[in-house]
């Protein structure tokens, strides 16, 4: 923690950073428990883990150790996408959790680090953002939703803000954007791409 995320680097690569307004929330969510009631579990990083822990003293130890892999594969996912972006390989000498995890479901691992099920719950209570079941869904996609990085933030404006943050600087940069324009052909040369050819007739290249 302390160190740029890699969607704040990519935003800031785009120019876009300070053109969106990310609101800090101050508690991550709220769960209805069986016979405890409601819990509420901070934004923060740190007061996540503590608040959880103070719930689950039994478990401390593996929340501790849980989320410290869960922030590592958010790093580690960084990089990830980052080579992608360069077509370079990613390793496992670079990424040895992602290796090591990638193939797992998120009950694998929640099974290997918990017995008490309320620290489970927790731990799955994000789960439905992802659209399958904590026993078929990748731990890879589960641990980035309880990667807490500086805490929990949402974008004012939704999603969109992104969309339309990335779109008004794409047009600045020179750029055009054409809506309900299918791409009809993608023209490949010496094994890259060298432009594309819409179902209106119009190509647009690369250089």
């Amino acid at each position: 923690r302390g160190e740029k995320g890699f969607l704040r680097r990519i935003f800031e690569e785009l120019n876009v950073w300070n053109k969106i307004d990310f609101v800090v929330q101050k508690d991550a969510f709220t769960l209805a428990i069986p016979g405890m009631g409601e819990i509420t579990l901070p934004g923060s990083h740190d007061g996540f883990v503590q608040r959880l822990q103070e719930i689950a003293p039994d478990s401390a130890d593996a929340i501790r150790d849980y989320q410290a892999l869960v922030d590592k594969i958010g790093e580690e996912s960084g990089l990830l996408y980052e080579s992608i972006a360069q077509d370079e390989p990613l390793t496992s000498e670079k990424a040895p959790l992602i290796f090591e995890y990638g193939a797992r479901t998120g009950k694998e691992v929640l099974d290997r680090y918990f017995k008490n099920p309320m620290v489970k719950g927790v731990y799955k209570a994000l789960f439905g953002y992802l659209g399958m079941p904590v026993d078929r869904v990748p731990f890879m996609a589960l641990a980035a939703l309880y990667a807490r990085g500086e805490g929990t933030s949402y974008v004012k404006g939704g999603s969109q803000a992104m969309s339309s943050a990335i779109a008004d600087e794409f047009l600045a940069s020179g750029g055009a954007i054409k809506f309900n324009t299918a791409v009809e052909k993608i023209l490949v040369e010496d094994n890259a791409v060298k432009g594309v050819l819409t179902d209106t007739g119009e190509l647009f290249r690369t250089d």
